[in-house]
């Protein structure tokens, strides 16, 4: 659907929401009147339905006010991502940045805010986190004291036969947990206010005691809200940071200082923002790679959520395209493959700061040598034009000085001709030197735009080779080859420092090289965002459109008329089996025979190789020390994050690695399965609902003109009416066998914890094995063993699992359908009901109940006709859509006929207000451009042409 046909779609239902409520009003007022009883049980009026209607508009607006179509943004910290969201949503410095704790702390997902009440204009709700999710991450704290004490213990008690190369693992086991605790520490600290020494003599309960104030804000939610964005924004610093804040609890009488982030789950924020409109709901992620082990699970759990990724790596050092792609871990990519979200439709990447220029490379450049010495001789030019310029500038006081002085006339005369000349002179000067200022701007915007064009454009060749190559291995493991394109994923390079200066209310310089905003890269992929949840918000647009059509009706429905209903049930039924068969016959895992023979002959492979940093190198100086893998068998497998090596975590997690054997072969036949056989089923199921619609139909309708033959015309303009019940079944239908295809991501992770249940009782064995020289060899032999013995039955009933949530998913189809055709039918059968009441009162007006329910219904409909003609009147001021500029990808295709920079709110050196006979002239005012390009490094593009 083009873009403004859904936004003017959406705009219409927004509007429709907020009158129909008035006009709810109005009715829920007639029916509570004196005359409540009389209009309740009236025919004329319908009023037992009146009361059905408005539990409808309410349902209407909780399920409109649900609907969230997730877009998640993740970035290493210092991406810039925070501020791509502020800029993205439109307002600066919404969301805290430029702090080293904001991509780990918290996570932050933002909605549109819905309310019209001022004082909730900004709005947020913090949810803390549970006690025993608190609780668990202390007591792996607490437990990794101990593993590290008695690993120093151990090597204080080694004898000298010791080899080199066990004191080294030990030594490095020791650095991993003392780089683990000192995390988790910090985080103590921040809250309780404990030192590690301190807290080393402590425990769990001692934390978590019930008369400490953080106990109290566990398992809570807090609301805040203001009027004021500034005033909001500093409210809600410091539970999206580590900023800290003075707690309404209190330690002793005294109010608490305490940094809160720790103890967040997560925070939701609501804001007027037009990216959120429809649905959007922009969520602030870290990498799955790049945050502590505690916060892991609650990513995770977004991340299983997320209708569109986006990935933001600085342009600085995007150089190494795996810093991107690095944020997700292979089992994640993976599920995103076979959730149908690993494609150009439901992932980019966007390359942030490409502002920040290496104008040494720049001048370097061979192909704008000629540029940089014209830039170099207009800089010469200009400083020689202000150094004329204040030498005729003191000339000419120098002669008004000495006219005033003397008497003579002829003196006079003859000074009054050398300051007109002097003064021509010098606006002469003035002249080039603004004319020199400007063409200064263009040539070095104009450098600066094609660096940064050069950059992006390289930039984003190595990341799409990059995804093609990551690509092609996916392929070679997986057993059936899927479609998708790499190349066709966006790259979206982008500079928010260089989008806010361009706002007409922004303070700040303008950056150089971007002369408007759609050079920024910000509203292209706001624009990408918008276009690519539109298919969602289509669907539900769609949904409540038709659901808003069907109209008040009557009950009552002749007798004559069922036999019709009758037919229209079978045909619908009939449909239902063979649309169910065809469902049925999409099955993900055809091959699961090929998998689990595959996944047997691997799995002992794959657990001998637990012994290994890498599970891919298997060299022997690469092996785990024996407390990081005791560490991993205390996790059940992991996750677990060793310390920091050379700036990187080295991640674990077993079952995923095991998981990945089988989903791997499963993968190809997954998406295609799930992701395009089964959503191709609805265009040809639409055609068949109305293939049995629109005959029956035709039937009630030449029924109804039997019966009724003076109402003819009124007949024939129900049919739109009755359409719109005929379309409504149709997106019921749709969208059930869209969330059919969305259930599958629910599915596959279960096999990763059914592995994990099945492998507990090893894990547990293993770490139950007394430890000492050898310790590492046992206790992975248990867990050899066990793949051995157990690795057929585990995947075997893992499979099993899979294939039978699967079948229920399935099997819930039929009764989904069936639903859809007794909602529909109800529908049908009331809006029959309302036709036919309408008939029987215009052919039936005689009786006093008759002429007293009519009153009260031409009182009610004049009531609810303001209201309507309200209603066409706010619609008629909604703005139309208005298509920006179109925006370039990359914002440096072509260079603009007309540089903006020389147009820019920061004007030009040489001011207008030039004044030949100004007294107070500052003599030594500069005109030599330096202050305007001092953020540019002038002397290396000297230095580059040498």
């Amino acid at each position: 659907m083009p873009r403004s046909r859904i936004r003017i779609r959406e705009e219409a239902l927004d509007n429709a929401r907020r009158q129909s409520t008035l006009l709810a009003r109005t009715i829920a007022a007639a029916i509570n009147s004196e005359d409540s009883e009389y209009l309740v049980s009236s025919q004329v009026l319908g009023g037992r339905h009146l009361r059905k209607w408005l539990e409808e508009v309410d349902a209407l607006a909780t399920e409109s006010s649900t609907l969230e179509i997730a877009v998640g943004v993740a970035g290493v910290t210092g991406a810039g991502k925070t501020s791509l969201l502020s800029a993205l949503l439109g307002f600066k410095d919404i969301l805290p940045s430029n702090n080293a704790e904001a991509a780990t702390a918290t996570i932050c997902k933002v909605s549109y805010n819905h309310s019209d009440d001022p004082a909730l204009l900004y709005r947020a709700e913090v949810v803390f986190r549970s006690r025993d999710d608190v609780r668990a991450e202390l007591d792996q704290f607490f437990q990794d004291i101990k593993d590290r004490d008695e690993l120093i213990n151990t090597a204080e008690n080694a004898g000298d036969d010791e080899s080199e190369e066990a004191a080294a693992a030990r030594a490095k086991s020791i650095q991993d947990f003392n780089d683990n605790i000192e995390e988790a520490a910090d985080r103590i600290r921040a809250v309780w206010g404990y030192t590690l020494g301190q807290v080393e003599k402590m425990s769990t309960n001692d934390l978590l005691n019930n008369t400490d104030p953080v106990a109290r804000i566990l398992s809570s939610t807090q609301e805040l809200a203001d009027s004021d964005q500034l005033r909001f924004s500093r409210t809600v610093k410091p539970y999206l940071d580590s900023t800290y804040t003075k707690m309404a609890i209190t330690t002793r009488g005294a109010p608490r200082k305490m940094a809160i982030w720790p103890l967040i789950d997560h925070v939701d924020m609501f804001l007027k923002s037009d990216i959120l409109k429809g649905g959007v709901v922009l969520v602030d992620l870290p990498g799955l790679s790049d945050i502590s082990e505690s916060r892991a699970s609650i990513a995770r759990r977004y991340y299983e959520k997320l209708a569109i990724t986006v990935i933001v790596a600085p342009s600085v050092r995007a150089a190494d395209e795996r810093t991107a792609l690095n944020l997700m871990t292979d089992n994640q990519e993976l599920s995103m493959r076979m959730d149908g979200k690993f494609d150009s439709r439901s992932f980019c990447v966007v390359l942030s700061k490409i502002d920040d220029i290496d104008w040494s490379a720049a001048a370097m450049n061979e192909g704008r040598q000629a540029a940089i010495q014209q830039i170099q001789s207009l800089k010469r030019d200009l400083k020689n034009c202000a150094s004329k310029r204040q030498a005729f500038v003191k000339q000419i006081r120098s002669l008004k000085l000495s006219k005033r002085k003397t008497g003579e006339l002829i003196k006079k005369r003859e000074m009054e001709t050398q300051i007109r000349q002097y003064s021509k002179a010098k606006k002469a000067c003035w002249r080039r030197g603004r004319e020199g200022t400007k063409k200064l701007k263009e040539l070095m915007g104009e450098t600066a735009y094609l660096s940064i064009g050069a950059r992006n454009a390289h930039l984003k060749s190595r990341i799409r080779d990059y995804l093609q190559h990551r690509h092609e291995l996916f392929v070679q493991r997986t057993a059936t080859p899927c479609n998708h394109d790499p190349a066709e994923i966006r790259v979206f390079p982008v500079s928010t420092k260089a989008y806010w200066s361009l706002d007409e209310n922004d303070t700040s310089e303008s950056v150089i090289g971007f002369p408007m905003a759609a050079y920024t890269g910000i509203p292209a992929l706001a624009r990408w965002i918008r276009d690519m949840t539109i298919p969602r918000r289509e669907r539900h647009s769609n949904d409540e459109c038709k659901t808003n059509k069907v109209r008040l009706s009557e009950d009552k429905v002749e007798q004559i008329l069922d036999p019709t209903y009758e037919k229209l049930v079978k045909k619908l039924q009939h449909f239902s089996s063979k649309l169910h068969k065809q469902v049925t016959e999409c099955d993900p895992l055809k091959r699961k025979s090929e998998a689990l023979e595959h996944c047997i002959r691997h799995c002992s492979e794959r657990v001998a190789a637990w012994k290994f940093k890498d599970l891919e190198k298997k060299e022997s100086w690469m092996k785990v020390s024996h407390q990081t893998f005791l560490a991993i068998l205390r996790r059940k497998g992991g996750p677990f994050l060793s310390g920091k090596s050379k700036g990187q975590r080295c991640r674990y997690n077993w079952m995923e690695d095991l998981a990945m054997v089988f989903k791997t072969q499963i993968a190809g036949q997954w998406m295609k399965e799930m992701h395009s056989n089964i959503p191709n089923l609805e265009q040809p199921a639409r055609q068949q609902i109305d293939a049995i619609w629109e005959p029956t139909m035709r039937c009630l309708c030449d029924i109804l003109e039997k019966q009724f033959p003076n109402q003819k015309e009124y007949l024939c303009k129900q049919s739109p009416t009755l359409s719109a019940i005929r379309e409504e079944l149709k997106t019921m239908i749709g969208n059930a066998l869209v969330d059919l295809s969305t259930m599958s991501a629910q599915v596959h992770p279960e096999f990763t914890q059914h592995l994990r249940r099945k492998w507990e009782p090893a894990f547990k064995k293993a770490v139950e094995e007394k430890g000492g020289r050898g310790s590492l060899a046992r206790r992975h032999k248990i867990l050899c063993d066990h793949a051995n013995e157990k690795g057929r039955s585990m995947y075997k009933e893992a499979i099993y699992d899979m294939e039978k949530q699967l079948k229920a998913n399935m099997d819930k189809f039929p009764d989904t359908l069936q639903q859809a055709w007794s909602h529909g039918l109800e529908r049908l059968r009331t809006q029959i009901s309302l036709i036919i009441g309408n008939i029987l009162e215009a052919e039936n007006q005689e009786g006093a109940d008759y002429q007293r329910a009519k009153t009260c219904k031409v009182i009610l409909q004049e009531q609810v006709r303001g209201q309507r003609l309200q209603w066409v009147a706010v619609w008629g001021t909604t703005q139309e859509d208005v298509e920006m500029g179109e925006d370039s990808e990359d914002g440096m295709d072509d260079i603009p006929s007309t540089y903006k920079h020389a147009h820019d709110k920061d004007g030009d050196i040489w001011s207008d207000d030039e004044d030949d006979d100004d007294e107070d002239e500052d003599e030594d005012e500069k005109f030599d451009g330096d202050e305007i390009f001092d953020e540019m490094d002038w002397e290396s593009l000297k230095t580059g042409t040498q």
